[in-house]
């Protein structure tokens, strides 16, 4: 015989008020999963009606608690509403920020039935937030953005000095890599194109993007092996780890750890990203055909050209890093 209990909102507020939150902008991955049975808490008769999960809104609840009034609360909402994704057809393939789905966890999804989330406009990479700085992270980020560009709320939250985390082993799902690439790598933008299907002004169009993120990346298998972006984060002593629940925590300061990737890393190493091995890679070798056209960019004397890639880091992203 055993007594079944859940983790109330209160008991996870206690475990995030142990992280250094208050006040904060956390942009959060979530495996809701790992943190175990979760008390749920009342919703609001619109919540209910969008299918919001009792449960979600407790740990969103128990981070505004820990963040405080002045903090800021984000989560990706990618709904992928791009030309030739299987998953849209019809009518339903045009991105409307009311009602396409988040495609990358249900706490996500709930995120965006909260009364009190704002989502932004881009058709495949939106985030949703509350908070004092929600309107400042969803602004500008709409179809005529890059996905992960500088008017994302993971670049922009380097600006505010916040914090990216992780609720369980799943550091595979950050988007801010795909910031750094994206800013610090600008001349591959035209090799990652892509066509998102937005309405605008009620008209269903087709609008290219670039530096679209797809193909494969070394850090998508952090849940099953050590990966070098993370080793390096590790190393650097940038990752720093916590509890909330039966969950394992990991969260990194948004500004030292942009800088770090910045100054050190991608000058060096701007394929460190990327697959180092055939084997480790997915079946047609995606890395490589990256790395090939890296090469033909940033390569000098069979090394790679620091310099020029210190040289065209995106403007607005080293203002924002200093």
């Amino acid at each position: 015989c055993y007594i079944f209990s859940m983790f109330s909102e209160a008991s996870l507020v206690t475990d995030l008020k142990k992280l250094p939150l208050l006040g904060k902008t956390v942009g959060l991955h979530a495996q809701v999963s790992a943190i175990g049975d979760i008390a749920p808490s009342l919703l609001s008769d619109a919540e209910k009606k969008k299918g919001m999960k009792p449960f979600a809104k407790t740990i969103i609840n128990a981070f505004l608690e820990a963040i405080g009034p002045t903090g800021t609360l984000f989560m990706p909402t990618h709904s992928n509403n791009n030309e030739g994704n299987p998953q849209y057809q019809g009518a339903d393939c045009y991105y409307n920020p009311e009602k396409s789905p988040s495609n990358v966890g249900s706490l996500s999804q709930s995120l965006l039935y909260d009364d009190r989330a704002i989502r932004s406009l881009h058709p495949t990479h939106s985030i949703a937030a509350i908070g004092v700085e929600a309107a400042y992270l969803v602004n500008g980020h709409d179809s005529s953005a890059q996905p992960v560009g500088i008017e994302n709320g993971f670049t922009k939250t380097i600006g505010l000095d916040g914090i990216i985390l992780f609720i369980g082993n799943i550091l595979k799902s950050n988007t801010s890599f795909h910031a750094y690439e994206t800013l610090l790598l600008p001349a591959l933008a035209p090799f990652f194109r892509a066509t998102a299907l937005v309405r605008i002004m009620g008209i269903g169009k087709k609008t290219p993007l670039t530096w679209h993120p797809h193909w494969h990346r070394d850090f998508y298998a952090d849940h099953k092996r050590p990966t070098k972006a993370v080793t390096r984060m590790h190393d650097a002593g940038l990752l720093h780890n916590g509890k909330l629940g039966n969950a394992d925590i990991f969260y990194f300061h948004a500004k030292p750890t942009a800088h770090f990737f910045a100054e050190t890393v991608f000058p060096n190493e701007p394929d460190i990203l990327l697959c180092a091995s055939e084997t480790e890679c997915n079946p047609a070798y995606e890395c490589e055909k990256i790395r090939n056209q890296m090469r033909s960019l940033y390569e000098k004397n069979g090394g790679w050209d620091t310099d020029l890639i210190k040289s065209q880091m995106a403007p607005a992203f080293k203002k924002l890093i200093r």
